[in-house]
């Protein structure tokens, strides 16, 4: 039976123990590594029911698992794995993105080019569909942290931050001015022409952006790291 490009290669993750977490479900970053290709194209090939590899891609694929381009498509079995038995195509894809300082977020304000695999100070799991260049920063202050309000980032939260995400009044963003290499990061709020970086704390001042803003990214998941 003909299955999907990522059906296939999801069963064919499952089949190597060295891309699967301790519980079975598939390890993002271990596959990509493994692969030799960016995580969040292995995130899209997965998620993607129609989709088919590039060329380049599929070259990468059959090299990694020893199979035919007919093979990694569906369109003919492939040998000793067909018949896994605990082959479940929508297991959970456990996304990881790279957590990284505010220092390079803010470098990478000047790039297009998505963060180098394994060069990051560490990598978080993301409960997100992860896209190129996605990565995590850890909240540094308390300038962020609510006293009351709906959204609370207190220091040492780990946020996940989507540089391909548009960013609107009232989007919580990682930024940068013309005048520092450092980003920082606040709530956005726009006026017209105006620009303004709110703080969730009111012992922090509101700042009108006077020289030229880069958005680096918007924040689209948050979560607590529990210590071990």
């Amino acid at each position: 039976m003909k299955r999907s490009f990522a059906d296939t290669l999801r069963l064919l993750i499952l089949n190597r123990e060295e891309m699967l977490k301790a519980s079975g479900a598939i390890n993002g970053s271990a596959a990509a590594r493994l692969i030799k290709i960016n995580q969040s194209t292995l995130s899209r090939m997965l998620n993607d029911r129609s989709g088919k590899p590039s060329s380049d891609n599929a070259d990468k694929l059959k090299k990694c698992f020893g199979v035919t381009y007919d093979q990694l498509t569906g369109k003919e079995p492939v040998p000793g794995i067909d018949e896994t038995p605990n082959f479940t195509p929508t297991q959970k894809i456990i996304n990881r993105v790279p957590l990284i300082s505010f220092v390079a977020a803010g470098d990478m304000c000047e790039t297009v080019d998505p963060y180098p695999l394994g060069a990051a100070e560490d990598w978080v799991d993301a409960p997100v569909n992860i896209t190129s260049g996605m990565y995590a920063l850890r909240v540094d202050g308390d300038s962020m942290t609510s006293l009351g309000g709906t959204h609370t980032f207190p220091h040492g939260f780990i946020i996940v931050v989507d540089p391909e995400k548009e960013a609107r009044s009232g989007s919580f963003v990682i930024v940068r001015d013309g005048l520092d290499s450092k980003a920082v990061f606040k709530k956005l709020y726009l006026d017209g022409d105006d620009a303004y970086l709110v703080p969730l704390n009111p012992k922090y001042e509101t700042k009108k952006i006077k020289n030229e803003l880069h958005v680096c990214g918007v924040v689209v998941s948050v979560h607590q790291e529990v210590p071990g």
